[in-house]
């Protein structure tokens, strides 16, 4: 059964499609944001960020980070890599997930995430228990 993501997702698809368009936008926010020019960035979260995030997850090798609206993949990638943790990426965006595909950095993440989706259904599971006091 396929899920209509509806009018929020054909936005998304928008957004990302409009990303390709000019190479430079990447360029520039890698740029500002001190980011190397393998992370793709859909935020604005910078390098620093990014070493607040890994040291606030505490992720080790063999753990699983589970990226919900992943986009691209940058973010998560470059926490994956850092702590070795196992990566879950899950976007609803179709654009988004063609682009992964593209990259070559992105083929591993897109198959991890086709081998995932059975699990999808547990998503509910790590967000209640990710907000639990």
């Amino acid at each position: 059964m396929e899920l209509d993501p509806g009018p929020l997702a054909e936005y998304f698809d928008g957004w990302y499609a409009n990303m390709t368009t000019s190479p430079v936008k990447d360029e520039i926010q890698q740029r500002h944001l001190g980011l190397p020019p393998h992370l793709l960035s859909t935020s604005a979260l910078g390098w620093e960020g990014v070493a607040e995030a890994v040291a606030a997850l505490r992720l080790s090798a063999g753990d699983t980070l589970v990226d919900l609206a992943c986009g691209r993949g940058g973010y998560g990638l470059e926490i994956a890599a850092r702590t070795g943790a196992r990566l879950i990426g899950v976007d609803f965006s179709a654009e988004a997930v063609r682009q992964a595909r593209e990259h070559p950095a992105l083929r591993a993440f897109h198959e991890e995430g086709v081998r995932s989706l059975p699990i999808l259904d547990l998503t509910r599971r790590v967000m209640a228990t990710a907000t639990a006091p």
